[in-house]
């Protein structure tokens, strides 16, 4: 199965793995769209029972530079809210996901949530994919570290407060970015 979610591609194979690629290069700059794509990406997985397990990958020099702020159209029409929300879609996804120590892996995926594996070391990445393909228990495990991750960090419920509280920031820093 070969699925586009906007920048971003999904490739299930008969493994019961999947590869979701940002489709960015060089630097992967997020914004609301690429963020939305890949909650959709992961939410499709989610509801697949072909799919044990997510590698995170992406196309180019860097996995992720960070946020794209700048422009006429950011991507953050919505404003924080938006991205805040599609961002809770991300944690919300059980299945697990294996990806290699990029900048903020080590939180996304703390707790068991998800495993990290070195840069470039095919090894590391085979023995975590065949742990999460082949053991329920360990994709149950990892499942349930992220479910209880997402509602602390970022509820429905604890939206709007935080929402409202970053608005402030929210407007002078997309002002500079003009």
């Amino acid at each position: 199965m070969d699925q586009q979610y906007g920048d971003v591609t999904v490739t299930l194979g008969d493994d019961f793995v999947a590869f979701v690629e940002l489709h960015r290069p060089p630097d992967n700059y997020f914004d609301l769209t690429l963020i939305r794509s890949l909650a959709d990406a992961y939410q499709a997985l989610d509801a697949d029972p072909r799919c044990r397990a997510i590698v995170l990958c992406a196309e180019g020099k860097h996995f992720c530079a960070g946020a794209s702020l700048g422009g006429d159209d950011n991507g953050l029409g919505g404003g924080p809210g938006a991205l805040y929300r599609e961002a809770i879609r991300l944690f919300e996804a059980g299945k697990p996901v294996v990806a290699t120590q990029f900048p903020h892996a080590t939180e996304v995926l703390a707790g068991g949530a998800g495993l990290l594996v070195p840069h470039r070391d095919p090894a590391a990445i085979a023995a975590a994919l065949r742990s999460v393909a082949t053991r329920a228990e360990v994709r149950a495990a990892m499942a349930g570290a992220a479910a209880s991750t997402a509602p602390p960090r970022c509820s429905a419920s604890t939206a709007p407060r935080t929402v409202s509280a970053a608005e402030p920031a929210f407007s002078v820093a997309t002002s500079m970015c003009r």
